[in-house]
């Protein structure tokens, strides 16, 4: 049996406690922020328009309206508002919100029964749209993801019921829009808000609302 120097466990010993130290110091480092793929960084930006998947419409489905929404008042006042029969003067409504594959229906009805529904047909296309409203905050130092300013917005040709059985003279268009924040891996909880945008020739007002 051959005896092994001195020198060479030396050797060997120093190896080792230089592979445990390395080892320590990497599992101790915070993880680098390329290795984190939800976070978003200062300053960040993003506006994407393109076809829904299978993940967004499982985060549509996802989308819960709480039961009320209200007409969107400007300085205008009833004169700005284009499109409803006899506005409710609080501008507040009770609202069902249903979607059953590419249909959106909404029904709304105010404190005097005035009612009409909304029917809007979604195009298989999505606006992806978020940024850091406040880059400024950006500091040397440790890495901190930010939450972003983010929207989803969908669109498509809408007819309306009751309230919103108007004369159009032209395509009238709805917007439906989510607002949230978030990092950069969205989820339908990031949403917390929703504007429903409808403009054409004989059509121009607007409802907002929340989401639960």
């Amino acid at each position: 049996m051959h005896s092994i120097p001195q020198s060479q466990y030396l050797n060997v010993a120093r190896h080792t406690v230089a592979v445990v130290i390395l080892g320590t110091a990497l599992s101790s480092t915070p993880v680098p922020a390329w290795a984190c793929a939800c976070c978003s960084d200062p300053g960040d930006r993003l506006e994407r328009i393109g076809p829904i998947d299978k993940f967004d419409k499982e985060v549509l489905i996802g989308m819960q309206f709480a039961g009320d929404a209200s007409l969107h008042e400007t300085v205008g006042g009833w004169d700005s508002i284009i499109g409803v029969n006899n506005p409710a003067k609080s501008f507040f409504y009770r609202l069902q919100a249903q979607k059953t594959g590419a249909l959106w229906l909404f029904s709304f009805h105010d404190d005097e029964e005035n009612q009409g529904t909304l029917s809007v047909t979604a195009a298989d296309r999505l606006r992806r749209f978020a940024v850091d409203t406040k880059p400024e905050r950006q500091k040397s130092g440790g890495y901190v993801s930010v939450d972003l300013y983010k929207e989803w917005e969908i669109s498509g040709p809408v007819s309306g019921t009751g309230i919103f059985d108007v004369d159009l003279s032209g395509p009238t268009i709805a917007r439906l829009i989510f607002h949230g924040r978030g990092n950069n891996c969205t989820n339908s909880h990031q949403f917390s808000n929703w504007t429903l945008d409808i403009s054409g020739p004989g059509s121009n007002y607007r409802f907002i609302g929340r989401l639960r």
